[in-house]
């Protein structure tokens, strides 16, 4: 079925978070608003939305992440909030709800020490107080990190707490088979699994689903990806979401007639570009993803239309009137992007970003430094040397957009989602370089 395990509500309060860049930020008014609209256009696109992770997996504290599998450092951590505080978090929940978001996730996370897939107290809520009529599913495999000592008894917490559909992705049918000796035993009713068959056949009977469970009468719009209509919405939405933190002397846009020395090693990543969740889990680090526009590549597409030249060759460097900086983070999923320094030459940095940082500084050239990366990175250590920041984010496929934007063809837009912070101990006091909201015009 067309099931989009989107959208993701998590409020990020902490950037060293690895799933920073799947969130809205750090507003829930922001984040209100932004998933309710994608619900509804899921919903009028016919597809069936998931709204995730239930609940507070952004709010997790710092040095409390989840040891399993693997050491986390917060990721899949203890969320520890005041009541208003969860009140705040719920009412983003109860938004969606009523917009007709028909499943909701259970997240990895504790909430108060209780681990989200066994808590029954909000599970329940939200069936029985906030009139969620859908079905709940687990996250991947995570049944198996709750606190009962046995599969079976984890599965049974889980059922028993409220979870209708279990995404167990190896142990399905071992889950399948506890939750009917569960039955057999009393320790499941037979009421809680007519409960959650009830939802999940509702979810598929509206979705229509049921009147075409293979997909066979259904039409779109487009038969592939990548239409050159798609590509267009894409780089306009790296249009908008560029943010200019700096513009001294007013070195933005370029000025038809330069020569620009485009440099980093950002400038001509896919990779780096796409982050962590494309081509598939973590892997596209070791991807050569096809089909992208790298920023560099967007420059040398516009440099005719703008009248710059683009210079890409060190040894001609010296030519150069402005010098573009393309740095960033090297893409990540989840616990693989939890970082302890969060500085832009610290852990998760691209390799070449000190070179770069380094080689910019000694042309002594006006400089604009563009930063792509899932999460707003420490960069105190070089902002004073740079004329102009602007924080690309993950533009994806479409680098031109950056290379528009940047030589004046469309305005700026973006609005920092988030906080951005010039040192570690910044984050915990609240108090940082830049606030949430912040974003330059390129007119001031």
């Amino acid at each position: 079925m067309l099931w989009n395990y989107a959208p993701c509500v998590a409020q990020s309060v902490d950037p060293r978070w690895g799933r920073t860049y799947e969130s809205y930020g750090s507003d829930l008014g922001i984040i209100t608003e932004l998933s309710s609209k994608y619900t509804q256009g899921l919903l009028d696109g016919g597809i069936i939305a998931c709204a995730k992770h239930f609940f507070a997996d952004g709010n997790v504290l710092y040095g409390t992440g989840e040891v399993s599998d693997v050491a986390r450092i917060i990721d899949r951590g203890d969320a520890q909030l005041s009541d208003s505080e969860i009140a705040d978090l719920l009412a983003v929940y109860q938004k969606l709800v009523d917009t007709g978001v028909q499943t909701i996730m259970i997240s990895h996370s504790s909430l108060n020490g209780v681990k989200m897939h066994e808590n029954a107290e909000y599970i329940q809520k939200l069936k029985n107080e906030m009139h969620f009529d859908g079905f709940i599913v687990s996250d991947w495999n995570s049944v198996q990190n709750t606190t009962p000592n046995t599969y079976y008894d984890q599965v049974v917490t889980s059922v028993n707490a409220g979870i209708d559909m279990f995404m167990e992705v190896q142990d399905f049918e071992t889950t399948r088979d506890n939750i009917v000796k569960a039955v057999n035993n009393g320790d499941v009713t037979e009421e809680r699994v007519n409960d959650a068959v009830t939802r999940i056949l509702r979810v598929k009977i509206n979705a229509g689903v049921m009147e075409d469970p293979f997909g066979k009468k259904m039409t779109t719009v487009r038969q592939t990806t990548g239409s050159a209509e798609y590509r267009s919405v894409a780089e306009k939405l790296v249009e908008e979401s560029l943010v200019l933190l700096k513009n001294e002397g007013q070195v933005l846009p370029l000025k038809s007639g330069s020569k620009v020395y485009i440099t980093g090693p950002a400038a001509d990543n896919p990779q780096a570009q796409c982050g962590g969740w494309t081509i598939d889990w973590n892997q596209s680090p070791s991807y050569d993803i096809s089909g992208v526009t790298t920023i560099q590549a967007g420059f040398r597409q516009l440099a005719g239309q703008y009248g710059i030249e683009v210079i890409t060759d060190r040894s001609r460097a010296e030519e150069a009137d402005v010098v573009l900086l393309v740095v960033g983070e090297e893409s990540y999923a989840e616990w693989n992007g939890d970082t302890q320094d969060l500085q832009l030459c610290g852990d998760h940095g691209l390799s070449g970003n000190s070179a770069a940082i380094d080689e910019a500084k000694a042309l002594g050239k006006p400089t604009v430094a563009c930063i792509v990366a899932g999460r707003n990175v420490i960069i105190s250590d070089y902002v004073n040397d740079w004329d102009a920041v602007v924080m690309c984010y993950l533009p994806g496929s479409e680098g031109q957009g950056v290379a528009n934007v940047l030589c004046g063809g469309a305005p700026f837009h973006g609005k920092l989602p988030s906080p951005w912070y010039s040192s570690i101990d910044q984050i915990p006091s609240g108090t940082p370089w830049l606030e949430q909201g912040y974003g330059l015009t390129g007119s001031e």
